[in-house]
């Protein structure tokens, strides 16, 4: 994977090159919020929002977590179901490594597949307008936490004096 920053209308961005077996070299461009501090934003299309939300996220582990979800992909080519693949794959690594699943996690780790998913559609001509992607998210948000609930936390806020602290609240269906 090829990384390199670039400045377009006065704003800095990440570009991150790789190559996806039977497709070719796939790009993917991600706007800094804090260039100083290396946070990248990635949309996300929270099912409880009504707006598109932007996460930040640290530029190593956005790279590594694309690393993981494309050599997982080269090396697993399923077909139209390759992306789901590629999901279950990286929610089951880190399921095993913490042995739980927050709402939080989640939503992080579908965003950036679905950025993946969105550059590969790109490399397609293909365009998805907001609405494919928020039904693409919630589909895979869906099909996680239906993996998944029996280990699935949401994080919840209480006051504590003047701060909100958060807690973790098991999903119940």
């Amino acid at each position: 994977m090829k990384k390199e920053y670039r400045s377009l209308s006065g704003k800095n961005y990440l570009a991150l090159y790789f190559v996806l077996r039977n497709l070719g070299e796939v790009e993917i461009l991600e706007e800094f919020l804090s260039f100083e501090r290396h946070i990248v934003g990635i949309p996300n299309y929270d099912p409880r929002r009504t707006i598109n939300a932007t996460l930040g996220y640290d530029e190593n582990n956005f790279c590594d977590d694309i690393e993981m979800l494309v050599n997982t992909i080269n090396m697993n080519d399923r077909g139209e179901n390759t992306f789901f693949f590629a999901l279950d794959f990286f929610i089951d690594k880190h399921v095993n490594i913490y042995h739980r699943l927050i709402d939080t996690d989640l939503l992080r780790s579908v965003s950036i597949l679905l950025e993946l998913m969105c550059a590969v559609a790109k490399l397609n001509n293909e365009t998805w307008d907001f609405n494919d992607k928020v039904g693409i998210f919630r589909t895979l948000v869906n099909r996680e936490i239906s993996r998944y609930e029996n280990v699935f936390y949401i994080v919840r806020y209480h006051i504590e004096g003047n701060t909100p602290q958060p807690y973790l609240e098991k999903f119940l269906k």
